[in-house]
C-alpha cells in the first residue's frame, strides 16, 4: 500500500488568531475525515510551525495540531526560520528546546534530521 503525505507549511501558529482559527477548522476536519483509515497520511509540516518562535506559540501549536497525534497520525515538524526566532542562529538552541518540549515525546511525533559529514 503507497504511503499518503499530507504536506503543510508556513501555519505561522501565533501570527494572527483568525489564521489560527482556519488551521483548527483544517486539522478537525483532515483529523475527522481520515482518522479511520488504515493507510492514515502521514503529516509533514515544513518550516515556520510558529510565527516567531515564542514558547506561547509553540505550545498553542501543539494543541491546534493535537488532533492528529491523538488519533494515530505521524507528524514529521521540520522546522523553519520563524520557529528560531528573529534574534538569529545564536537563539537557535533555545528556540529549538521550544520546539522540543511541544512536540517531541507524543507517540508517532519524530524529527527528521540529517547528520551533516565534512570530509
Amino acid at each position: 500500500m503507497p504511503t499518503k503525505i499530507l504536506h503543510l507549511s508556513d501555519l505561522h501558529v501565533g501570527k494572527t488568531e483568525k489564521d489560527d482559527a482556519n488551521l483548527v477548522r483544517i486539522v478537525e476536519s483532515v483529523s475527522k475525515n481520515k482518522a479511520l483509515q488504515t493507510n492514515k497520511p502521514v503529516i509533514v509540516i515544513t518550516g515556520d510551525i510558529v510565527d516567531d518562535g515564542e514558547k506561547e506559540q509553540f505550545i498553542r501549536a501543539k494543541a491546534i495540531l493535537a488532533p492528529f497525534y491523538n488519533n494515530g497520525f505521524t507528524v514529521l515538524p521540520v522546522p523553519g526560520n520563524h520557529d528560531y526566532g528573529w534574534n538569529g542562529n545564536h537563539a537557535q538552541e533555545k528556540r529549538f528546546r521550544y520546539l522540543k518540549d511541544a512536540f517531541f515525546g507524543i507517540e508517532n511525533v519524530t524529527y527528521p534530521y540529517i547528520r551533516q559529514i565534512n570530509g
